[in-house]
């Protein structure tokens, strides 16, 4: 969602506007964080999951003004990670640019799946701003395809049939050049 757009609901909601931003990092919209200081009620929502590629960590925090944050420690369960979990992301946090490095490797591959599987003939891509694509294939039988991928091919990809409108789709997260490269691969033989 644009900032602006952000910008307009935050000014207008009378309560909290609370902006999921997992995939940040990847969209072409800039973070909401300048929003914090102009609007008392915006909390902003981050993991280390999705661009950091720590999903085991089960690590993320929340951006808000400080008045706020003092409000919610009040409602905090305890415990809610592990401290070797917060170690971790404190010493990624101190370490910018080796994660910027990573971000820009990534959305590097992203764009090399999203390529190739444009490039590959009847396959209905859709646009994202994240690290995953969301496609539908030229078959009628999504998940016999889903099937013959990871039983002949090793290759697991998402069905996402289960899913409002998403009929057919099939979700797959980006990966190294060369696991692109072979998913690209095993999708052609599957479709050949």
């Amino acid at each position: 969602m644009p900032l602006a757009e952000i910008r307009q609901l935050a000014e207008a909601a009378p309560g909290f506007v609370v902006v999921d931003e997992a995939y940040v990092e990847f969209g072409e919209e800039e973070s909401a964080r300048a929003l914090i200081g102009e609007h008392p009620g915006v909390i902003l929502l981050r993991t280390f999951s999705k661009a950091y590629g720590l999903a085991g960590l089960r690590v993320g925090f929340l951006a808000m003004r400080p008045a706020l944050g003092r409000e919610l420690m009040k409602a905090r369960l305890p415990f809610m990670t592990s401290r070797l979990s917060e170690e971790i992301a404190l010493a990624i946090l101190d370490h910018p640019g080796l994660m910027d490095e990573r971000i820009e490797q990534l959305r590097r591959s992203t764009a090399q799946l999203r390529a190739g599987l444009e490039a590959t003939d009847g396959v209905e891509v859709v646009p994202s701003q994240s690290n995953f694509m969301l496609f539908k294939p030229p078959v009628r039988d999504a998940p016999a395809l889903l099937d013959h991928l990871a039983r002949e091919e090793d290759v697991l990809v998402r069905d996402m049939s289960g899913y409002p409108s998403l009929e057919g789709y099939l979700r797959v997260c980006a990966g190294t050049p060369q696991e692109n490269k072979a998913f690209l691969t095993a999708l052609e033989r599957a479709l050949s």
